[in-house]
């Protein structure tokens, strides 16, 4: 079926699905798509159905009957002996790397031990946290609203 120009009174979306469904070649599925798309384009508040759902179908539908490895050719069928003959040429070394993981001991962590962490919790910890939200908790005496806290008022490193 070679390409013409579309026709108004189609509904393309349809015509698509029944087309794969009925095993059509890549070849009349193409062309239809062609047809659905320039219509799409061409009138007026149509063109979200240029590439759409039903689209992106049609290409995979296309895209698997034009296939190189393994495709028989008009029967829609694939042999197997294009895969089966395929070899990685990264699965040694993914292989390796994967026994490399395996072979690891368990990942442990101790806080207490870790001069870094106790450094930033003498730093950062509870007790400076009291004392900030004891300053942030303060009665505005203008307003007698309650300073920070979730929903009261903020103020400079009040949260």
């Amino acid at each position: 079926m070679a390409y013409k120009s579309y026709d108004p009174s189609v509904d393309y979306a349809d015509r698509l699905r029944r087309m794969m469904q009925a095993g059509a070649s890549a070849a009349e599925v193409e062309s239809t798509l062609r047809q659905r798309v320039q219509k799409a384009t061409q009138e007026p508040g149509h063109e979200k159905y240029a590439y759409d759902a039903y689209y992106a179908a049609a290409r995979d539908y296309i895209d698997s009957r034009n296939s190189y490895n393994g495709y028989t050719g008009g029967s829609g069928q694939y042999t197997s002996s294009a895969a089966s003959s395929y070899t990685d040429p990264y699965a040694d070394r993914l292989e390796s790397a994967l026994e490399r993981l395996e072979a690891r001991e368990p990942f442990s962590y101790n806080p207490e031990d870790d001069p870094a962490y106790q450094a930033y919790r003498t730093a950062y910890g509870r007790p400076r946290r009291q004392k900030q939200l004891g300053r942030c908790r303060r009665v505005d005496r203008r307003t007698g609203e309650h300073r920070g806290g979730r929903g009261g008022l903020t103020g400079a490193g009040c949260v």
